[in-house]
């Protein structure tokens, strides 16, 4: 089963579908990406006449079926290690990536505080988890840092139109917060 063909179907700027993505390249499977813009950001995994969705539940697959030293667990095989990255993930998908989205449409000063907030807590857990490795699973690359991975792209992208709408608001002498209310009247 192994030895059959991976196809993975998704949007190419999907965080979600990075993750899939980012899986399969550290576990050394070769796939087929097949870009399909119609699934939104929701990965689907086609193998062995199996159809998973949904990027926890592909790397559960992946980790299942391809076991072997030089294809790296990405899931802990410990459950309360587990399940910390699972808690942590579930943290990115529902603190973090809302505010990214809300501060990419234009944002308000409070998003953007509570972003930073959020990414705060989620440094103050890394320092914890991580006890001075690099990754969240200490040695070895895990689900979340997949996770948090999989939107460096995003990061970027609106701490540029972030960083543009600021100083153009500066440039002109327009207050910043005014102009986004005026903007979405």
């Amino acid at each position: 089963m192994e030895k059959e063909e991976a196809k993975l179907v998704g949007f190419w700027a999907s965080p979600f579908v990075l993750r899939a993505r980012l899986a399969l390249k550290i576990k050394g499977i070769p796939y087929e990406f097949v870009e399909e813009g119609n699934v939104k950001e929701i990965p689907t995994l086609l193998h062995a006449s199996n159809v998973i969705s949904e990027p926890f539940k592909i790397v559960e697959y992946l980790d299942a079926t391809w076991k072997s030293v030089d294809s790296p667990l990405i899931l802990s095989v410990d459950p309360y290690n587990r399940t910390v990255q699972r808690f942590w993930t579930t943290y990115v998908d529902d603190k973090i990536l809302p505010y990214m989205k809300h501060i990419l449409k234009g944002s308000t000063d409070n998003d953007e505080e509570e972003f930073h907030e959020s990414m705060q807590v989620l440094e103050s857990a890394f320092n914890n988890e991580s006890q001075g490795k690099n990754f969240f699973s200490k040695d070895n690359i895990g689900y979340i840092d997949i996770s948090l991975g999989s939107m460096l792209s995003w990061m970027k992208a609106i701490l540029c139109c972030w960083m543009r709408r600021r100083h153009l608001c500066w440039r002109g002498g327009l207050n910043y917060s005014k102009l986004m209310k005026l903007s979405k009247e």
